[in-house]
């Protein structure tokens, strides 16, 4: 009985491996299938990962606003091949994996096998696949989602079956609570959400010690995962100035959001993206109103306030009204709305007579919706059959090689998403700031701008355009291109330093 119990996990594992496999190489741009990725958050970190691998050290020779752990990432990618993502595409594969994996885990809390890979399959096909994950996978919210699906799971079990969380579990959570923290810190406001049952529970037994020493468990888990990162930047003589920018100087200035825009995406994306789980969910509701039983108020609540606390972290707190894949965090709550969507499926098949009938339907719909969510709300499908040779990335990187030959250039881009020219030109400015951030940094505005007045950069790409470049005597434009980028046409711009 033991050994066909293992065999049977092995086997939902594998399928759940499978899912991972197929969502990253059809909709992650960092897959073979895309001749191209233009996705600058992924240009601009791995570009930075592989300087620091290289001996560059973060945010004194190389800066981007993310954090440390998430530069040995890439960087670990970029050993595998720094001429294209295929490294990224497999380090995405094995993420995916864990992050499914806790998926399923939660899913098997109240249904079988079958039921549960059904349930992965359907969180996979929003998660993996709507533009909100920027262009093409990759991103900070994306590659700590092990981390936060592991979290979600334990408070899920917890409230949900009552299952204790053991010290380890806690320690676990501190290691990881620190892998996000010096990933990106505005992650953090799940983890306030989640604690907030255990804590109360070990305050109504009146267990202040249990509470007091949890939280030290926690805090060490942090401070476990931080020591790498104390020992790198002290040994670089950093320290000081490296948690001055990350936790200051960015929130200093990044660019916000307004509220009321803020506000509006927020809502918007709830219903959008999490159409299907809402409709499923209130059918489950429904259900257990008709029937007269209990609804799981505690699960409720852990997963309302889980809402609550994530909307104020991303649209109030963060940027999210301003930068839409801060959503993805929010995809945690797609796995009780998906389950809720397999139950009320469950209902409408149980007046049938045979098991196999009703397990082909429940398979065929789940499919049906992973079809339509997935190819509706992916942004990358479309640069599949991309031809790269039609890419201003490529178009622009020709004229300069054309007009240069092997004469040798310096070209600056005017803001993150003239990133991806990475891939064809070796010919960037060299400074720390690998493009210009979307937080207005002081010194990084004023070296753009003394560059264009001192006329230093031979060519300047301009993605959307630039007022500095366009009313500049110093420079003169000399190519257009419109590219379909981010959602829609955008026009690329190509300026020339004028012959004095």
């Amino acid at each position: 009985m033991m050994i066909r119990k293992k065999n049977k996990s092995t086997v939902a594992y594998l399928f759940v491996f499978v899912i991972a496999i197929f969502f990253i190489t059809v909709f992650s741009k960092c897959s073979p299938l895309y001749a191209f990725n233009n996705s600058p958050d992924a240009t601009v970190i791995f570009e930075v990962g592989r300087r620091m691998f290289d001996g560059s050290v973060l945010y004194r020779d190389v800066v981007d606003q993310k954090g440390p752990f998430l530069f040995v990432i890439y960087g670990i990618a970029s050993l595998i091949s720094t001429a294209d993502y295929i490294g990224l595409y497999f380090i995405e594969i094995l993420f995916a994996f864990l992050t499914l994996t806790f998926v399923y885990k939660i899913a098997s809390l109240k249904f079988p096998m079958f039921k549960s890979v059904l349930c992965t399959m359907l969180v996979a096909s929003v998660m993996y696949c709507y533009p909100l994950n920027t262009y093409g996978g990759d991103t900070a919210e994306l590659m700590m989602m092990p981390f936060l699906m592991y979290l979600y799971y334990l408070g899920f079990r917890y409230v949900y079956k009552n299952v204790k969380i053991k010290p380890y579990e806690y320690l676990i959570v501190g290691i990881t609570s620190g892998c996000v923290l010096w990933s990106k810190y505005t992650l953090l406001g799940i983890y306030l959400a989640w604690f907030v049952f255990p804590a109360i529970d070990m305050i109504k037994a009146k267990r202040i010690d249990k509470l007091f020493k949890t939280v030290l468990i926690i805090i060490a888990g942090v401070l476990i995962s931080s020591i790498p990162w104390i020992i790198y930047f002290g040994a670089n003589n950093y320290l000081g100035e490296f948690l001055k920018f990350y936790f200051l100087e960015q929130a200093t200035y990044y660019q916000k959001a307004d509220l009321v825009r803020s506000l509006s995406n927020g809502v918007r994306y709830t219903f959008i993206y999490m159409f299907v789980p809402i409709i499923g969910l209130f059918g489950a509701i429904l259900h257990f109103i008709k029937t007269k039983k209990e609804l799981p108020k505690k699960l409720v609540s852990y997963n309302l306030l889980m809402y609550v606390v994530l909307f104020i972290f991303i649209y109030l707190i963060g940027n999210g009204g301003r930068i839409d894949y801060y959503f993805m965090e929010l995809t945690v709550l797609l796995i009780p709305g998906f389950m809720a969507v397999v139950y009320c499926l469950e209902l409408l098949v149980s007046k049938m007579k045979k098991d196999g009938l009703k397990k082909l339907f429940v398979a065929s719909f789940c499919v049906l919706i992973c079809v339509i969510t997935s190819t509706s709300y992916s942004s990358t499908i479309h640069y599949i059959n991309e031809n790269e040779e039609e890419t201003p990335y490529y178009q622009f990187a020709q004229y300069i090689d054309e007009q240069n030959k092997s004469k040798t250039v310096t070209v600056c881009g005017n803001c993150i998403d003239s990133a991806p020219f990475f891939k064809y030109m070796d010919c960037f400015e060299d400074f720390k700031y690998v493009s210009p951030l979307n937080a207005g940094f002081p010194d990084m505005i004023e070296h753009y701008r003394t560059g264009l007045q001192n006329g230093t950069y031979d060519y300047v790409i301009c993605v959307f355009e630039d007022s500095f470049c366009k009313d500049n005597p110093k420079y003169q434009f000399v190519k257009k291109t419109k590219y379909f980028y981010q959602g829609y046409y955008v026009n690329f711009y190509l300026y020339e330093r004028c012959v004095a």
